[in-house]
């Protein structure tokens, strides 16, 4: 069952083609996915400090600063972030290079419309399941100090070793 789109789900297309990205943008548009586009890194870290992203999809090959740079960075300063990959190369160590750095997935250009709406289904899923880890540590972080502080009531309550409580 596929994932409805969502208009809440944020995706910043780092490429510097314009015809790619104008393309990338109107597929996104239609799939009713809300996305934005930028043509270098440096561009995609000033909008990702000014605006909140569940996805970025990044090409390798970007003027000045790369793409597996602006990965590394996304992942260090926006860890909610998730990163794809998207090049025209297809070796291997690219894309080892890029899960390294955090990436969750990676895309061979040319892309297919179907092959870009897969990818962004299987990110959606990655950041529900991160959301939801992120909920559960709060909920344990507060069992804990709850836990905490009770045993630390029921320490100052019991008797001293004289036998009498403090």
């Amino acid at each position: 069952m596929e994932a409805e789109p969502s208009r809440n789900f944020r995706i910043l297309i780092v490429e510097d083609s314009d015809a790619t990205l104008e393309m990338m943008l109107d597929d996104l548009q239609k799939l009713g996915y809300r996305a934005e586009g930028v043509t270098t890194a440096e561009d995609a870290i000033r909008v990702l400090e000014e605006t909140p992203y569940n996805l970025a999809l990044v090409d390798m090959v970007l003027p000045g600063k790369g793409g597996l740079w602006l990965i590394g960075e996304i992942q260090r300063h926006f860890p909610s972030v998730i990163c794809v990959l998207m090049t025209g190369n297809q070796s291997v160590q690219s894309g080892v290079e890029a899960a390294e750095l955090g990436a969750k997935g990676y895309l061979i250009k040319p892309l297919r419309s179907k092959e870009l709406q897969i990818a962004i289904e299987r990110a959606r899923k990655i950041y529900d399941i991160e959301l939801e880890r992120q909920k559960k540590q709060v909920e344990i972080a507060k069992e804990l100090k709850r836990l905490s502080d009770k045993a630390q009531d029921l320490a100052s309550e019991a008797p001293d070793e004289s036998g009498k409580s403090e």
